[in-house]
């Protein structure tokens, strides 16, 4: 029994509901839920067309961040890549004004 099985790449595919995936049709169906339960709590009774409008916003939302984005990303990775980015970590195009070439060692001279 030394065979090598290889995997096959549809035991990575994701569970699709007609077209949508059944995981962002949760996060949407959450974003809903969630919104619908702290509109009650923010908004008084008199502030009835204020809490729908929130309901629909936070719906809204939830569907432009599941939305496919450049690369095969949705926008909600490319928001977490732009605010996990290390802002220390840059490289200027004219890096050799900043080499001291005495020592060989980067920095400003």
């Amino acid at each position: 029994m030394n065979d090598n099985y290889g995997v096959t790449r549809d035991i990575f595919a994701k569970v699709k509901l007609g077209g949508f995936f059944i995981a962002n049709i949760a996060f949407v169906g959450g974003a809903g839920f969630l919104g619908s339960m702290y509109a009650q709590k923010i908004f008084p009774a008199t502030q009835f067309i204020q809490m729908i409008l929130f309901i629909i916003l936070t719906i809204l939302i939830a569907v432009y961040l599941v939305f496919p984005f450049n690369g095969g990303k949705q926008n909600w990775h490319s928001l977490l890549i732009f605010l996990k980015r290390r802002k220390n970590f840059w490289i200027s195009f004219d890096w050799d004004k900043f080499i001291n070439h005495e020592s060989g060692k980067r920095g400003r001279m």
